[in-house]
């Protein structure tokens, strides 16, 4: 079974404590529940600030600290690993761990 959340905030914390909010034109969470198992991950279009997902897409360290809120009003939280695709103007924030939602 799969869940799609359309998100309307995203903000991401990297490695130097440093909490970023999104812009995106775009973004969704995508909860995957397969054999008693959960997987998620977020899909961004126009995604930015550039200077961000620059840092992404040559770091060796993607890992972070997610907390997004949807148009419900239901905030999602979780570490994940940031993959830029630059060219696209896009990202993927993939799940590492458990999402908690409240």
């Amino acid at each position: 079974m799969m869940e799609t959340i359309d998100l309307v905030q995203i903000t991401i914390t990297g490695d130097h404590n440093e909490s970023t909010e999104l812009t995106f034109g775009s973004a969704q969470l995508v909860i995957v529940h397969e054999y008693g198992s959960k997987q998620w991950y977020v899909d961004l279009s126009n995604a930015g600030p550039a200077e961000l997902l620059n840092h992404y897409y040559v770091s060796d360290n993607i890992a972070i600290r997610m907390t997004a809120s949807s148009r419900d009003g239901r905030t999602y939280r979780g570490t994940a690993y940031v993959h830029a695709n630059v060219p696209r103007q896009a990202c993927v924030i993939r799940g590492d761990d458990e999402l908690t939602i409240s």
